[in-house]
């Protein structure tokens, strides 16, 4: 597991580096930019609930894949569909799930934390009982 972890870490963040270098040194669109951003904030969102052994960093790891998803619809909207709003519409979307997510997950966090005082994921097989 830890091998794991490791190697996950080495893969997201040489991928970050690697795409700003290319976007930098390169001669790039900007959906290219937008998308590369995207892309780095989806592996780094990735990276943080995989690796993460608190509850609170996993949703907020959770939160940042969402809004790569997003800007890659809104970049995608902008210079793919001049004519509709249909990816800033279904963003909307995404945001108003992402934001009802986070409030029911909190809530269960903190009845979980309040119930049993378990603040790790690890530790959240304690509910079996």
């Amino acid at each position: 597991m830890k091998n794991l972890n490791l190697m996950i870490k080495f893969l997201s963040i040489g991928f970050v580096v690697l795409s700003f270098c290319i976007c930098i040194l390169m001669q790039v669109s900007s959906l290219t930019k937008y998308l590369t951003l995207g892309a780095a904030l989806f592996c780094i969102g990735l990276y943080g609930v995989l690796s993460s052994n608190s509850i609170l960093k996993t949703l907020i790891s959770l939160e940042i894949l969402f809004n790569a998803a997003n800007l890659n619809l809104i970049a995608f909207s902008r210079f793919t569909d001049l004519a509709f709003v249909r990816g800033q519409v279904f963003s909307l979307f995404v945001m108003a799930i992402a934001a009802a997510e986070i409030a029911i997950g909190l809530a269960l966090i903190i009845n979980i934390y309040n119930l049993k005082k378990i603040s790790q994921v690890s530790e959240l097989n304690q509910l079996k009982e």
